[in-house]
């Protein structure tokens, strides 16, 4: 969904902080997940800090079933003690997975940083406005997205002669000249 590695941690915080993050940050009525907060291990210790730029403090769209499937995931979880892990799964564990199963199916190294690029990449794809993926990514300025991601923009003037040839070039309140 775009998000940075602290971002995605969510899955080893407590139960009672998931319930907190899922009941009190998130708006399900209008799919959306709020980022406001970002998790890290430091000596062992699990930390819980603001985002290091306010870009990085955003509401990401998501899509229905994902919503859904968070909200089934959450209710699941009434009879857990507090002290239980979501799931009990590190960066390095998640990373151990993805390579097991790219492996089995054939593909090459993934890495989990990989399916952020790979969103934005889909999103340029579907003609997503830079400026929306900018703001998902939580980059400060959208220059950094160009930066990053600016080889996947079409190179080719076909689509740009395309558009300045359409008969649609001028406003609809100016009068069309015929040849």
């Amino acid at each position: 969904m775009g998000g940075k590695k602290s971002e995605n941690e969510m899955k080893i915080w407590n139960l009672e902080n998931f319930t907190f993050f899922l009941t009190k940050v998130q708006d399900f009525e209008n799919n959306i997940i709020k980022i406001n907060k970002t998790l890290s291990k430091v000596n062992n210790t699990i930390l819980i800090t603001d985002p290091k730029t306010k870009a990085s403090i955003r509401n990401i769209q998501c899509p229905i079933f994902l919503i859904e499937e968070i909200k089934r995931y959450k209710n699941n979880f009434y009879d857990f003690k507090k002290e239980q892990r979501i799931i009990n799964m590190t960066r390095h564990g998640l990373s151990r997975y993805i390579k097991t199963y790219s492996k089995r199916l054939g593909l090459e190294k993934i890495r989990l940083h990989d399916f952020r690029h790979s969103h934005a990449s889909f999103l340029l794809h579907k003609n997503v406005n830079i400026l929306v993926i900018s703001k998902r990514l939580g980059h400060e300025s959208p220059s950094t997205t160009l930066n990053i991601y600016a080889h996947l923009l079409p190179e080719s003037n076909d689509h740009l002669k395309f558009i300045l040839n359409e008969k649609k070039v001028l406003s609809p309140n100016c009068p069309q000249i015929e040849k």
